[in-house]
Parts: structure tokens; C-alpha cells; sequence
């Protein structure tokens, strides 16, 4: 009997042992000489450097591809391949380039060396051609176009602005010293030319220091340059290698992890030196293809979806990681990205984190993830929040998390050096260990999902607990003289007791109440109600209209619309449906704004407002206008030729400034009125207190001569919109910053999901509240070159661009126009004319709801899901049953005839059923205890046990077996009713209802 019990627990242990690993890949199953096989391999001459449209470009992609295909993984890419491709423009040097300094003879003076003394530029303007002549040393201040420019040497960085300097100026070759001490770097990296923005126009050369100061002596002494270098830009199909393995839960496998490297490097040379590109980028494919093979072949399903992509065209700058981000395989902004790029460096250089949080500031949490995972691995390491180099950026710019994991040798890369041996298999495991880690905790146990607050109306009523307990007592005092007295009459006695008739009602009324009180667990977040999103409700509001003058939402929606016959003010409630409509004017000229429900106009140099149709003189001499409410005070802001204008409810306050042109006014959170005003050709941000005192005056540099504007802010930026020649442009600037602000102008370019660009109509829309979360949110209308036209979102955070989101899209028959934003309770509002419709839509996902009916509907459906799913998760946990069972068949083996004799042994199988259940079902954290789910287990227990014994006491007699059963439905009953509405709400897969493997199946296979 002894050595039967020790093979049961041997075997228990063991099937303990494999349980514990079923929702994670362990990080030794890494096979590091994989992943440097697939380095060795890619870094191969055959592959001829991995250049972007290039036959071993295309070899590499297709190694990459069915190696995924080998692992399992289902094909990302177009008609069921593996492939996303898509046209790119790649510079192409065709011959040897030659540079030489020449005497006025002609006769070679010196003759510099390619890739030893000098290398290429290709970015922005940067091209080839033929050149011959004189060159002196410039700078770009100084550059005059009335020079001879021919060939010049520049001791400065040449970025764009400079670049269209040089165009200007006529300069066909420059030549700029470089940081490095030898000249064998090469890049392709296409800056502006991506876009097309820039075309090739001059040579740029770049030499080591040392050469730079010669070429400087020779031009002193009177010498020539001649350089001839053939270099052009061709139209090359690329391919992203796309695998990926979907999510095992139906909740979570919209929600991606991407893992990416770029397998494209620059190529060869004319001489046919190949750039093998091991470390950069071979290592980071390396990786992600051995991870891709451990996670694909592994019997453990991820609960969210695994994406793997090897990007094509990142040297020329992150070209497919950005094809990518706009013609995504799972549409979805709920993408976690890790990119890697260059690891296993044999150089003494610290893993690195590379992130953008100027893009994306809410990546600070994603990366905080990843200090985490290195901390925790004792591995060194260094931040870049600033970095824009890898495939991380694309993503980032979309506003989605994105690191890139690098072991940064910048000798090597983009040398002829980067080759095989400089790859350190261990130094691999660092990055795998830490991209396994987050993987398992994110895709596989999706451990976030477990942290799930109780709402506030629930803790509210959990105030009331010390009732319900007092209830409790009594009730239990009241069924047991209840039972005394049936005990007492023969008739009762025989037709009640021992049928467990009030134990059943007061488990009854426990499991009701416990349901009904989850109800409110959506108490506050009705857009869980299926079917309603935000921006999903498209409302038609009214039909026959011409324009929108301008949108006021408070509780009610309020519209100026100009039809046919004139200007009318229409109001609607939050369901959409009119209340009124009121003729304002015939005369649609006027410039009418809204502010709460009154209608301001003005006319003649004065602003007016309706009072009961009446026109009641505002403020006179003004120039232009604006009105505002901010924390239920009406702002009134003007301007005229010498005057800024502030009326705060009935208080006004005029500020004396001189040659005004214009200016653009917003009130931040606390009040303070924001100016940026336009004398002469000199802008000047000015911050004004309600009491006409300027708090602060800065000067905004204004080489770009902006003329009109609009102004936005969020709670520490201001924006300024303006369009120029066709084209539309932001500059941003701190507004609590007192010095000089140099503008910068950004192109505001919107893209559709597919990538085309968004040719604009009408003019940005900005909302005139700063959101909760510090942003401004606008909108903006257009179409795209096929002639389908869009509505957008836009929000702008921390002074730039942070995402755009399409609101409305149709075919180009039915245009949209004139669309304009207002934000209400930190909601946005959109509204714009459709086929003279006016539309609207919202990111409150009750607009164009019936709130009370939603309500009643959404609270009966929440009650009738959780009995449902308490009912399912009931049979589901039955297992809990097991240990109790083996003690009792252990037990009968051990006593046979006095098995029952001893009614309280019943508490040695409770106990061991117990700690099976607190072991076993990884209760969702309700209330931010980690160890909640031991000790509400075991105050569940504690009720189960007074119900049990209520219930032995009803029955007046009762077996160890009756009351353990008793005992476990009660206590199933309580935990899963509890827990049914938790658990339903990320779905049953979350507590292991449903799994895509048994763990069973596993430890039998």
C-alpha cells in the first residue's frame, strides 16, 4: 500500500511539475547555434549584401520564407504567401567612383581612394554627375547664388534646409569632413527622397578629416577637382517576410506582439566588395527566426497573436517597417512592437534600448517593461529615448509602442568588416532572453489581463459589507429557531425538515445578490455594451444643408448651419434627435460663432449677440474675433489694429500693442488666455491673465513669413497651422518656455490605411478644450488619389503630430465637406455636410444611443450572461473535487466498516480541495492584492462552512461524504459567481475554460 501511495504522489508531483509550465516557453529551449546558422548563412557573398532589389535581396527573402514556412507559421503576406511587397526607390552606384585634385595642367595631383579616403552621400539631394573646376572652403550663411558654387567644401552637417541652400546657390559637388577616421562606410539612407520631396541635384562627398584640411590647402594654392561618379535612383520592388502564429483567445488575438528585424543591407560596391552585413542586420533575423521556430513548434498556444516580419528597406530608411504601419496584417492600434537590430556584437558595447518618446510619450510604460526584464537578468544596459535610426520609429510615430533591442558596434556597421566573425553566440542569448521573457508574460499568460478593478459603484456598495454580515447573524439565528419550532410540530416537522429547503433559499439569495452586485462591474463603462464603439455611430442630425458655420456641444449639441434661405440654430439632445430649430438671418455673410446656446455675429466692425432675437451690442472697433468657454466662464477675445481685446463674463480689459495683422487666441485649463499676434512680419506669443496682465512675452522667429494661422494648445505646447503654396504646415513651441522659440515647420501629412496621401479641402478644424490626456484634438477633410474621400481625427501631444484616425470614409461621389470638432466631458464631436446632410459622430459612445433603454437592456443582459457563465465555470471547476475524492477512497481502504463512523474527518478532504482551488484557479486580482485571491477563497470557504452547517443542523443528521459535497457545490457556487462576470469579460480562456490545448494532451504527448 506504502509503495502504491508513493508512485501516485511521484506521479502527482510530476504532472504538478508539467502543469506549471503550460502558459510559457522557457528561455534555455533558445538555441543559440540556430540562430547564428541562419547569421552565417544570410551573411553569405551569394546573398550579394541584401541590397533592396537586388537577386540576393530576393534570395534572403525567400531563405526567410520558407524557414517560417518549415516552422508552421500561417503566411502574412499577399494570396496566402509570405510576401507584403511594395515599390521603393533605391540609389544605385554604377562604376567606380573617381575624385582627384588636378593642377591647372591637369596633371593628378593626388588621387583619393573609395571607401578608403572618401565615401558617398544619397540622402536628400545628394546624386551623381561629372564635375570639374575650382572649389573654396563656404559655409551656408555665407553661400551667395551670384557666386561660382560649382564645387565647394563645407565644414557643417548638411540637413535639408541647408540642402535647399545649396540648390539655390548652384552647387554641383560638396564636400563635407566626416567623424571617422577611415572612409569605408556606406549608406543609402534616402532622407527626403522617399517621398519624393527632394531629387538628386549635386555630388556629396565626405572625406576624413585629415584629407579635409589638405583639400582646403589645395584650394588655397589655386587646384582643380575633378570628380566623376555615376550614381541614380531606381524603382525596385521590395517584400516584407511576414509569419505569425495567431492568438488562442478569441478576446485577445486582435491584440498583437510583433517581433521584427530588417534583413536588407547595402549591398556591393562596383568593385565587387560585398557588405555581408552580419551584425547589421543577418544577427537580428538570426534571432527572431529561432524565437519564431521555438514559439511556432512549441505545444503552448499564445493567448494574443505573435506576428513575425523580416522588413525589407530599412538602410534606405525605414521603408517597410512604414509600409507596414499603413497595410497591416491585424488592423489594430493594440500592436506591442520589439525590433531588433545588430545584436551579438563580439565588441565590448552595452545592450541598448532604443524608443522614440518624443513620438510616442506613452511608450515610457512599455519601456519601463523592458528595464524590468534587464534588471531582473543582472544584464547592462543603456537607454535612447531619442532614437529614430530603427524599424522601432515607424511604429512609434503611429503612436504604438516600440523598442528596438541593439548592440550598437558603429565601426563595423556599413563596413566590408561586418562579417561572421564578428558574431558572439552568447551575447545573442541576452537579447533572446529578454524578448522570451515579455513574450511569455504578454502573448502567453497575457498577465495584464488579471488586473481588474472593482468599479466605484461597487465599492461603494461594499460599504455597506458590515450590514450584510449583521444580516447574515440574524438571518442564521432566525432559520435555526425557525428549524427548533418545525421541530416541535409533527406536521411541519415531517413535511420540511430534511430537505434542505431554507438552505437552499439562503444560497439562493446569496448567489442572486452576488450577480446583481457584479452587474455593476459595467456600471461606469457602458461601452462594453455590444455593438456600440467609439466613432461607430455615423448620426444623420438633419437634411438640406449647405454649410456648418460652427458646432457648440454641451449636454446638448448646438448648430449654425447656412441653408438656402439663410442662417438657422438648431439643437439637439445626445441621442441625436432635434428639440428646436430657429431662423437667425437671411444675411449668411456675417461671421457667426456659437458660445454655449447664444449666437455672436459680427458686423461692421462690432460684434453683437442674440438676445431673444435681438441683437445687443458685444464690443465695439474690433478687427476679428473669437469666443470661448472655459470652467463655466465665458470668453469673449478681439483684436484691432492696436488693441488685443479680453472680456471675461462682464469684465473687459484692452492690452496696447502697435501694427497688429492678426491674431489666433486659446484659453488653457487654468484660465490663462494664449495670443499669438502677428505685428509687421514679427510673431510674439503673449499669456494674459483674466485681469489683462501679461504673465509672459517671447518672440517667435518668423523666417517662414506665416500670415494666417490658427492657433491650438495642449497643456504644454502651442500649435500654429498655416498653408503654404497649396501645401499644409504646423510649427509648435513651449508655451511656458520665456525665451525665443526658432519655428520649425512639419508637414501635415495624413495618410490613409493604405498608405496614400490625403490631398486636403477644406481648412483644420481645432477642438477648443485640451483633453484630459494634455492634447489637442482637430479634424481634417480630403480625398486621395483613386478619389476616395475621408474625415479625420487628429491629435497633436507634446508638440507633435501623435496620431491620425479615419472617422469617416466614402467613394468619391458623395464628398464631405466643411467638417469642424468641438470636445465636450473630454469627448470629441465631429461634425461635417455629406449630400447637404449634416453628419455627425462622436467618440462618446452614447451619442446616438437611448442611454435609459441601453442601460435597463445592458444590466438584464449582464445578469442573465452571469448566471450563464457561472454555470459553465461551475462544471469547469468540478475538478476541485478530485483530492477530496482520493482521500475519501484512501480513507475507506485504510477504516472499511468505520469509514463513516467519524463526521468530522470531513475537514481533512475540505482542506485538500481547498489548496487544490487556490493553487489551480488563478483568480483574477480584484482589488490590487496580489494574495486577494488566497485569503477570498478562503473567506468564501468560511461561508460555505456556516451554510453547510446550516444545513446539518436543518437535516439533523449527515455524513462526512453528504457534507464535504454539500460543502464543495456551495463554495464552487460562491467563487464562480463571484468571478462570472471577470472571467467573461476578457473572455472564459482567461481562467482556462477554454484552451486551444489540454494541458493533459500535452503531458500524454
Amino acid at each position: 500500500m506504502l509503495k502504491r501511495n508513493k508512485r501516485f504522489l511521484i506521479l502527482l508531483v510530476g504532472i504538478l511539475f508539467l502543469l506549471s509550465g503550460c502558459n510559457s516557453i522557457n528561455t534555455d529551449q533558445f538555441d543559440g547555434d540556430n540562430a547564428y546558422n541562419h547569421i552565417k548563412e544570410l551573411s553569405l557573398d551569394k546573398y550579394e549584401g541584401r541590397m533592396t532589389g537586388s537577386e540576393g535581396n530576393k534570395l534572403a527573402a525567400e531563405y526567410i520564407a520558407n524557414e517560417f514556412e518549415k516552422y508552421g507559421l500561417k503566411p502574412g503576406g499577399a494570396d496566402n504567401t509570405y510576401f507584403q511587397s511594395f515599390d521603393i526607390r533605391v540609389p544605385k552606384i554604377n562604376n567606380v567612383p573617381k575624385f582627384q585634385v588636378v593642377d591647372n595642367k591637369g596633371n593628378i595631383v593626388i588621387e583619393y581612394k573609395h571607401r578608403q579616403d572618401f565615401y558617398e552621400a544619397t540622402y536628400d539631394f545628394a546624386g551623381g554627375g561629372k564635375v570639374k573646376g575650382k572649389f573654396e572652403l563656404k559655409n551656408s550663411t555665407t553661400l551667395e547664388s551670384n557666386e561660382d558654387n560649382s564645387i565647394i567644401l563645407m565644414n557643417e552637417a548638411i540637413d535639408y534646409k541647408i540642402g535647399e541652400k545649396l540648390v539655390e546657390a548652384g552647387v554641383k559637388a560638396v564636400i563635407t569632413p566626416s567623424k571617422y577616421a577611415v572612409a569605408n562606410k556606406k549608406s543609402i539612407a534616402l532622407g527626403n527622397k522617399k517621398g519624393l520631396k527632394a531629387q538628386p541635384k549635386f555630388i556629396h562627398l565626405r572625406v576624413t578629416q585629415e584629407i579635409f584640411d589638405d583639400l582646403v590647402n589645395y584650394s588655397k594654392e589655386g587646384y582643380k577637382i575633378n570628380i566623376d561618379f555615376d550614381l541614380t535612383f531606381e524603382m525596385v520592388k521590395a517584400n516584407n517576410v511576414i509569419g505569425y502564429i495567431e492568438g488562442s483567445n478569441e478576446n485577445l488575438k486582435e491584440e498583437v506582439l510583433l517581433i521584427t528585424a530588417h534583413y536588407d543591407h547595402v549591398g556591393v560596391d562596383p568593385d565587387k566588395t560585398v557588405f555581408n552585413g552580419a551584425l547589421d542586420n543577418a544577427s537580428g533575423v538570426g534571432t527572431i527566426m529561432e524565437i519564431a521556430r521555438l514559439s511556432s513548434q512549441s505545444k503552448v498556444k499564445p493567448q494574443r497573436s505573435i506576428i513575425f516580419i523580416a522588413f525589407d528597406g530599412e538602410e534606405s530608411g525605414l521603408q517597410g517597417s512604414y509600409y507596414y504601419t499603413r497595410h497591416q496584417l491585424i488592423s489594430t492600434d493594440k500592436y506591442k512592437v520589439i525590433n531588433v537590430d545588430m545584436v551579438g556584437s563580439k565588441e565590448n558595447v552595452p545592450l541598448e534600448i532604443h524608443t522614440s518618446v518624443e513620438s510616442n510619450p506613452d511608450n515610457e510604460e512599455f519601456l519601463k517593461e523592458f528595464e524590468d526584464i534587464l534588471e531582473k537578468n543582472n544584464t547592462k544596459y543603456s537607454i535612447n529615448k531619442q532614437s529614430e535610426s530603427s524599424d522601432h520609429y515607424s511604429f512609434n510615430y503611429r503612436g504604438l509602442d516600440a523598442v528596438t533591442l541593439i548592440q550598437y558596434a558603429n565601426d563595423l556597421i556599413h563596413t566590408p568588416l561586418d562579417d561572421i566573425n564578428n558574431i558572439d553566440k552568447s551575447r545573442i542569448g541576452e537579447v533572446s532572453d529578454v524578448i522570451i521573457s515579455y513574450m511569455n508574460d504578454y502573448a502567453y499568460a497575457a498577465s495584464d489581463q488579471y488586473k481588474v478593478n472593482i468599479s466605484e459603484k461597487q465599492k461603494q456598495i461594499s460599504y455597506v459589507i458590515p450590514i450584510i454580515i449583521a444580516m447574515l447573524i440574524i438571518i442564521v439565528i432566525v432559520f435555526m429557531f425557525i428549524i427548533k419550532k418545525l421541530r416541535k410540530d409533527e406536521k411541519l416537522k415531517e413535511k420540511y425538515l430534511g430537505k434542505s429547503i431554507f438552505t437552499i433559499v439562503i444560497v439562493l439569495i446569496a448567489i442572486i445578490s452576488i450577480l446583481i452586485f457584479n452587474n455593476y462591474l459595467w456600471d461606469e463603462e457602458i461601452k462594453q455594451i455590444s455593438g456600440i464603439a467609439p466613432w461607430r455611430t455615423n448620426v444623420d442630425l438633419l437634411g438640406s444643408c449647405n454649410n456648418i458655420i460652427d458646432v457648440n456641444v454641451k449636454d446638448d449639441i448646438t448648430a449654425l448651419l447656412g441653408k438656402k434661405d439663410g442662417v438657422y440654430k438648431y439643437i439637439f439632445n445626445s441621442y441625436g434627435k432635434k428639440i428646436s430649430n430657429q431662423k437667425i438671418t437671411d444675411d449668411i455673410n456675417k461671421d457667426f460663432k456659437l458660445l454655449n446656446n447664444d449666437v455672436y455675429y459680427k458686423e461692421d466692425n462690432k460684434i453683437y449677440v442674440l438676445d431673444e432675437e435681438t441683437p445687443k451690442l458685444v464690443l465695439d472697433n474690433i478687427n476679428s474675433y473669437e469666443v470661448f468657454n472655459v470652467n463655466n466662464k465665458n470668453y469673449i477675445t478681439a483684436f484691432n489694429n492696436n488693441e488685443i481685446i479680453i472680456k471675461v463674463d462682464n469684465t473687459e480689459k484692452r492690452i496696447g500693442l502697435k501694427n497688429i495683422k492678426n491674431a489666433a487666441f486659446k484659453i488653457d485649463t487654468s484660465g490663462v488666455i494664449h495670443v499669438v499676434v502677428k505685428q509687421n512680419n514679427q510673431l510674439k506669443h503673449l499669456a494674459i491673465n483674466t485681469q489683462g496682465d501679461i504673465l509672459l512675452e517671447k518672440e517667435l522667429e518668423n523666417s517662414l513669413n506665416i500670415t494666417d494661422y490658427k492657433l491650438g494648445i495642449d497643456n504644454n505646447y502651442g500649435y500654429l497651422f498655416y498653408n503654404f503654396n497649396e501645401q499644409d504646415y504646423y510649427v509648435s513651441f513651449n508655451i511656458h518656455d520665456k525665451n525665443t522659440v526658432k519655428l520649425k515647420p512639419k508637414e501635415l501629412d495624413i495618410h490613409d490605411d493604405y498608405g496614400a496621401l490625403l490631398k486636403h479641402h477644406d481648412t483644420i478644424s481645432l477642438a477648443n478644450e485640451i483633453s484630459e490626456g494634455d492634447s489637442l484634438f482637430a479634424t481634417i477633410n480630403g480625398n486621395v488619389y483613386i478619389g476616395d474621400n475621408y474625415v479625420f481625427l487628429l491629435k497633436f501631444k507634446e508638440g507633435i503630430l501623435f496620431r491620425d484616425k479615419v472617422i469617416r470614409r466614402n467613394s468619391k461621389a458623395s464628398p464631405m465637406i466643411n467638417p469642424m470638432i468641438d470636445q465636450y466631458d473630454n469627448h470629441q464631436y465631429i461634425g461635417w455636410i455629406e449630400n447637404n446632410d449634416f453628419m455627425m459622430m462622436s467618440s462618446n459612445v452614447l451619442f446616438g444611443e437611448n442611454v435609459g433603454m441601453r442601460t435597463f437592456y445592458n444590466r438584464l443582459y449582464r445578469i442573465v450572461q452571469n448566471f450563464i457563465v457561472a454555470f459553465v465555470t461551475f462544471f469547469y471547476e468540478i475538478f476541485w473535487f478530485v483530492p477530496g475524492i482520493i482521500f475519501f477512497v484512501i480513507w475507506w481502504f485504510i477504516k472499511r466498516d468505520k469509514f463513516l463512523d467519524n463526521v468530522w474527518i470531513v475537514i481533512v478532504p475540505i482542506v485538500l480541495s481547498l489548496l487544490a482551488q487556490i493553487w489551480s484557479f488563478d483568480l483574477p486580482n480584484l482589488i490590487g492584492n496580489k494574495f486577494d485571491y488566497i485569503w477570498i477563497s478562503l473567506v468564501i470557504a468560511v461561508i460555505a462552512g456556516i451554510f453547510t452547517l446550516l444545513n446539518k443542523y436543518e437535516k439533523g443528521k449527515g455524513s462526512a461524504i453528504r457534507l464535504y459535497v454539500v460543502f464543495m457545490i456551495i463554495n464552487i457556487l460562491l467563487v464562480v459567481s463571484i468571478y462570472a462576470p471577470y472571467n467573461y469579460k476578457e473572455g472564459l480562456e482567461r481562467m482556462g475554460v477554454v484552451t486551444d490545448i489540454p494541458c493533459e494532451e500535452m503531458i500524454l504527448e
